[in-house]
């Protein structure tokens, strides 16, 4: 089956050279010659941001500016036709339409009773964050033909990440002008430092600019959707009177970390 991935990740890498997306990458859309060349067949939603939605990206349904050529689309898509065929059903499918995106930003469909490079390979090319995916069908063919995916040692982000650290004491510590040059410092190193997005975040609420803070904890969920920023958004919804949203956020919270007492006194207020 990864015979074929290797394939079509080559057929596609060949295409996406000539700046076409295909744009609607699924089982239907293989053809098996008879001479057992493998095809990929319709074209005609090419470069445009639609598709069919279980294995459509899911920054397609998101709102985002999403250029018609990036290729991560396909390699998404891609992805979740690997999936299919491996499993003989897509785990996408039986999921109501309305649940169908947050699902794919839980990126929790990967069986793991698979080999351990097959989940590797598969989270990497449906990951929710297109910065996180495989960046190119080249990368995606190269990690399916060595069964591995490539890590990256960043010495940037490690640097951003302890000055990070540094920024969260000095929180605490009410150091606000520290604080933020510290932020400031990590994020000009390494601008998708979730860290850094959170510990800024929470100075700009703390200063009661609640908008700058929105934008960084929005930032930090884009690069990594699972960052724990549930408090916040719920001290944001509270700061703007929108009460429903702060009780659901702050209790979904507190069902993390129950002993967490400023979360207790905000959902209290």
């Amino acid at each position: 089956m990864f015979e074929w991935g290797k394939t079509l990740t080559e057929t596609l890498a060949t295409v996406h050279q000539h700046g076409i997306v295909h744009h609607d990458i699924k089982p239907q859309n293989l053809l098996l010659t008879g001479e057992g060349r493998l095809k990929i067949a319709d074209f005609g939603v090419a470069n445009r941001n639609w598709g069919t939605r279980i294995y459509m990206a899911p920054e397609l349904s998101l709102g985002e500016a999403v250029a018609s050529d990036d290729v991560r689309i396909d390699v998404y898509a891609l992805g979740v036709t690997l999936l299919e065929l491996l499993l003989g059903k897509n785990p996408l499918r039986d999921i109501a339409d309305n649940d169908l995106l947050q699902a794919k930003i839980r990126h929790d469909f990967i069986p793991h009773n698979l080999a351990r490079w097959i989940q590797e390979i598969l989270l990497k090319a449906t990951h929710p964050t297109p910065e996180l995916r495989f960046q190119s069908m080249k990368d995606f063919g190269e990690a399916i033909e060595s069964r591995h995916v490539s890590y990256i040692i960043d010495g940037d982000r490690m640097k951003a990440q302890r000055i990070a650290a540094k920024a969260r004491i000095l929180l605490a510590r009410k150091k606000w002008r520290t604080v933020e040059k510290y932020c400031q410092q990590a994020l000009h190193i390494a601008p998708d430092c979730v860290a850094a997005l959170i510990v800024a975040g929470r100075l700009e609420l703390m200063l009661k600019r609640t908008a700058r803070a929105k934008a960084y904890f929005f930032d930090a969920v884009r690069i990594n959707p699972r960052a724990t920023v549930q408090k916040e958004l719920g001290w944001i919804a509270l700061e703007e009177g929108n009460f429903a949203q702060a009780i659901s956020m702050l209790t979904d919270h507190l069902q993390r970390d129950a002993a967490d007492f400023e979360a207790c006194n905000l959902l209290l207020q």
